[in-house]
């Protein structure tokens, strides 16, 4: 690429832009490139991810490689191959017969092959992977020229010499953030125009050598370009590259004990995901096809800080000029990988502008569209893996292996396998499930539930290492079998309550140290004590009404393991039906349903006092003075949610929310003296599904384990607060509080007050506000909840409409 390196130039962009040009002489062979490729040359498979590249197209194609890579002999460049394709799992068979090594340089001219050696190769391959670069989040773009770009146009004139030939070019999604960029980066974007405002040399190396592909294409090389984010270890094995940004990052927090305070996705992409993308996509009829290969769910770096504090590293989030200043400044990671990245976090010295960093978190990310490639995949049956628990376990075991973390402290929690659970012993629910045989979950298929609601336990199990979470089971009729029928069905195993009581505490003191002592002070007060008996008991109750609206269960287990417990239940569909969550928004539409519901929950020990209740679910109530001893902790989580409640909801909310604390003895004391049930203390569309059962459609209530009592209209308000705002006009409202109040009289043949349940009501709301809201705000910085701002605002309205209405 020499030739295009304008050397009179001291303008580095107008340098980089005459970089960008092809030379103009530079035209395809006639003809078109073979669909049918049987010899491939491969850049980089000595690198982490042209290694899983070579795996992929050796296992997904038919295709012989040619792999170049440097050495000081021949020979030396061979074993350097062979050493990195047996490490990421290639067998020796395919090694002897399917590969060949080439010693070569991507960034000397005619790749140090010389004439009459490059021309031979153009004869020999019909398709060209490039991987290879120069991954550097420090170094300027003139230090990275020759191998990004010089090595881009030089594989451009292989494909151009002889008979034409594709190329798939592993580019970054780094060249899509640019200072000045577009709001909406997809995969048609030209970047180019961009290049200055890209704060990187690596992005901007990767641009111009895009830039000079862009134009291979228009003359006729087919071109596909593959634009990862981060890339991550292997997801079936954990393998993982111990010098990348993103063990960099791991390896100084845990040695400094202190994180970035940031709003950043972690966008990570696994690289066996890449390379099967690379090895699998066609390229269709089109000669320029770029692909977006970004994360559909990636995971918040607040999250994964919480998720270390769990497997045994503390680590505490801190702002970042005080991490900056720590770390680089004052030089607290030197020694570690992170050391090295300085120059991306800080910036250089001296300079005012945004530090580099800062133009890759969220605000950047959310601009990248990858809809087409989504589409793309989909066609080809390829999805990322999710950025779940498991994962993350098997990355932080690979790099405690490499040595990039030091070891666990305690030691690594146990790992009970998923299977091990189904062997159970189980004991039946009920007789409503007569023809089920635990025999037949030896033959189940296990599919593991990514669950978006159940965020705590997902998040638990970093600490406790088991089978904590969802799996849906597949099973079959056992073989000459006839009574049997195929089903499919649910295991929840659930964490023990110590285990998410230590969990709120750790999350708490990572918002604020004064909260995570509070919540300490108070763990056993917060709804999680008892949780572990309460769901078992509810699907052991004989209510049969009750049972019309729960999944049916098949069996529950205690003490799984140490005070987990586990329940096999029926599989509902409609729950991953995201138009159906939208219809239970709308309680004009489900009103009946929803009704029918409610007064079946309530009627179970429905009346004043405590004479009525289950001591398995009941729960102990807290009286005046208790919650007037926990008056600190409400006042703390008031202060730590006025920011958000403020942003969303503006500036009264905040002040009303103070206002009701003040007269919480009052009004607590008036909700412990009103009728009380059983609620479920959860209730809203995450939890409920229309399901069809025995010929009938009816609502199905699932996620028990913080039932407990309290007034009825409890569940009611929560439900509204999680509606379509168009469904909270005034008749609405009207028509559902009293619709619920006779519902709930004629199924307990009891008289109720309208105006004590209007102010139930109301107080009810006040509940909601101070403790579950509130603390909702503790979850959302760590993992966003979409639906939290909506939610508020919803809640403002209903409370105005019903203190409207009446003296309060």
């Amino acid at each position: 690429m020499a030739e295009t390196k304008p050397r009179w130039s001291r303008d580095p962009v107008q340098r980089m832009l005459a970089d960008a040009v092809l030379p103009p002489d530079l035209e395809p062979a006639p003809g078109r490139a073979r669909a049918d490729a049987r010899v491939a040359l491969l850049t980089g498979a000595t690198g982490f991810l042209g290694r899983h590249v070579a795996r992929a197209l050796l296992r997904d194609t038919d295709l012989r490689l040619i792999c170049l890579a440097r050495g000081v002999t021949e020979a030396d460049a061979a074993v350097r191959v062979e050493s990195a394709l047996r490490s990421a799992g290639v067998a020796q068979q395919d090694l002897e017969q399917r590969v060949e090594v080439l010693q070569g340089d991507l960034a000397a001219p005619e790749l140090g092959l010389g004439a009459a050696a490059f021309a031979a190769l153009s004869t020999r391959i019909d398709l060209i992977h490039h991987c290879a670069a120069r991954v550097d989040w420090v170094r300027g773009y003139g230090q990275l020229h020759a191998v990004n770009v010089g090595g881009a146009a030089t594989l451009v004139r292989l494909a151009c010499t002889g008979h034409r030939k594709r190329l798939v070019f592993v580019s970054s999604i780094a060249v899509c953030y640019a200072r000045g960029g577009p709001d909406r980066v997809d995969e048609t974007t030209d970047m180019l125009p961009y290049l200055e405002g890209m704060p990187l040399g690596y992005a901007r190396s990767k641009c111009v050598a895009e830039a000079l592909l862009r134009q291979a294409a228009a003359r006729g090389v087919p071109v596909t370009v593959l634009r990862p984010a981060l890339i991550s270890g292997d997801a079936q094995t954990g393998a993982a590259n111990a010098s990348d940004l993103i063990a960099a990052l791991l390896q100084g927090c845990s040695a400094t004990g202190l994180a970035i305070d940031t709003d950043w996705l972690l966008d990570f992409v696994p690289v066996d995901f890449v390379a099967r993308v690379a090895a699998r996509v066609p390229q269709g009829s089109q000669h320029w096809q770029v692909l977006h290969l970004v994360h559909r769910r990636p995971r918040q770096w607040r999250e994964l800080i919480l998720w270390m504090n769990l497997h045994g590293y503390p680590v505490r989030l801190v702002d970042a000029d005080t991490w900056i200043g720590q770390l680089f400044d004052q030089r607290r990671c030197r020694g570690t990988l992170l050391y090295g990245q300085r120059q991306f976090f800080r910036g250089r010295p001296g300079s005012t502008a945004v530090r580099p960093y800062e133009s890759y978190l969220a605000p950047g990310q959310r601009r990248i569209d990858a809809a087409r490639t989504r589409i793309l995949l989909q066609r080809l049956g390829l999805h990322e893996p999710p950025l779940g628990t498991d994962l993350l376990h098997r990355y932080f075991a690979e790099y405690r292996r490499l040595g990039v973390l030091p070891a666990q402290p305690g030691g690594s929690p146990t790992k009970i396998p998923v299977e091990r659970v189904l062997d159970g012993p189980w004991r039946s629910t009920g007789s409503d499930v007569p023809d089920f045989d635990p025999e037949r979950l030896r033959q189940a298929r296990i599919e593991r539930i990514d669950s978006e609601d159940a965020i705590l336990s997902e998040i638990a199990s970093a600490r406790v290492g088991d089978a904590v979470g969802l799996w849906r089971l597949d099973l079959t009729a056992r073989a000459g079998g006839t009574a049997a029928r195929p089903r499919q069905l649910v295991l929840k195993v659930k964490s023990g309550e110590r285990e998410l009581e230590a969990l709120t505490v750790t999350l708490a003191r990572l918002c604020r140290p004064a909260l995570g002592r509070l919540f300490e002070r108070f763990q056993r007060d917060l709804g999680l004590a008892g949780s572990t008996e309460t769901e078992l008991a509810l699907y052991a109750l004989d209510a049969p009404r009750l049972r019309r609206h729960l999944p049916r269960c098949y069996g529950l287990q205690r003490r799984v393991s140490d005070g987990r417990w586990a329940l096999l239940l029926e599989y509902l569909p409609g729950t991953r039906d995201r138009a159906l969550r939208q219809r239970l928004r709308d309680p004009a539409v489900v009103a009946p349903k929803l009704l029918e519901t409610l007064s079946a929950i309530h009627a179970v020990g429905f009346g004043r006092g405590s004479s009525t209740a289950d001591p398995r679910w009941a729960g102990a109530a807290r009286n005046p003075e208790r919650m007037l001893e926990m008056l600190p902790l409400w006042r703390e989580l008031a202060d730590f949610a006025s920011p958000w409640f403020a942003h969303w909801c503006g500036p009264s909310l905040p002040r009303l929310h103070r206002e009701i604390l003040r007269g919480l003895e009052t009004w607590w004391q008036r909700l412990q003296g009103l009728p009380t049930a059983l609620v479920h203390n959860d209730f809203n569309p995450r939890n409920a599904v229309l399901h069809d059962r025995d010929g009938s459609t009816r609502l199905c209530v699932y996620d028990w384990e913080l039932a407990r009592r309290g007034v009825p209209q409890h569940d009611l308000a929560e439900w509204l607060c999680f509606s379509s705002p168009r469904a909270l006009a005034p008749a609405h409202l009207d028509a559902l509080l009293a619709g619920h109040r006779e519902a709930l009289a004629q199924a307990t043949g009891v008289q109720i007050d309208a105006r004590e349940w209007h102010e139930g009501f109301v107080l009810a709301l006040r509940h909601l506000l101070i403790e579950r809201l509130a603390m909702y705000t503790l979850v959302h910085r760590f993992r966003p909840l979409d639906y939290l701002p909506d939610v508020l605002r919803n809640w403002r309205h209903l409370y105005g409409w019903a203190t409207g209405r009446g003296p309060f």
